[in-house]
Formats: C-alpha cells, sequence, structure tokens
C-alpha cells in the first residue's frame, strides 16, 4: 500500500482545526478528524484522485473534507499532504505549500 505523509505544517493545521472546533463540539471534532482519516485511506489507494491545481504548483492537487480544502501532491512511494485549510478563505493568498525540490 502506498504512503499518505502528512507534513508538520499540515499537522498542526489540522490540530488547530480540530482543537477550534472541539471548543464548540466535541462530537463535531471527532466526525471531522474521521472524515480526515478517510480521506488519507482514500490518498493511499487513489493518490491521483483529487484533481490538479496548477495555480498552486505544478504537481498540486486538492481533496475537500467538509469545508476543508486538503493540499498535497504526489511522491514516489504516495502522497504528501502539505497544508489544510478553511475552503472559504482566500486559497491563494494562505496557500503557503511544500514546494519540490526542483521547484
Amino acid at each position: 500500500m502506498r504512503k499518505c505523509l502528512i507534513a508538520p505544517e499540515a499537522r498542526e493545521d489540522i490540530h488547530e482545526i480540530l482543537a477550534y472546533i472541539r471548543k464548540e463540539r466535541l462530537s463535531a471534532a471527532i466526525r471531522l478528524r474521521e472524515n480526515f482519516e478517510k480521506k488519507w485511506q482514500l490518498l493511499r489507494e487513489f493518490p491521483k484522485s483529487g484533481p490538479r491545481h496548477p495555480e498552486f504548483g505544478p504537481s498540486v492537487r486538492i481533496l475537500v473534507v467538509g469545508n476543508y480544502v486538503i493540499f498535497y501532491r504526489l511522491i514516489p512511494d504516495g502522497v504528501l499532504v502539505t497544508q489544510v485549510c478553511d475552503g472559504r478563505c482566500d486559497l491563494p493568498k494562505v496557500f503557503r505549500g511544500i514546494l519540490e525540490p526542483d521547484e
């Protein structure tokens, strides 16, 4: 099975999102975490499932989980999730990504 690696920046994004939601509704935070886990599994099985978004970089792909956007790119043995953010924000403005070595 392929890998789904989560960059430290993306882990921090997820932690902040879940902590914020947990303040209001623990059950919603638990469901969102489970939905993220389902997406990680999907990416392990079907790494090209998210469409490319070259406006963020030549190899950037996106998947949506509820109101949140997962930015990722393919790596030789799977995918690397680089960022997770609220899809209602100005995505080009907040996207920070992780560049590939040759970018």
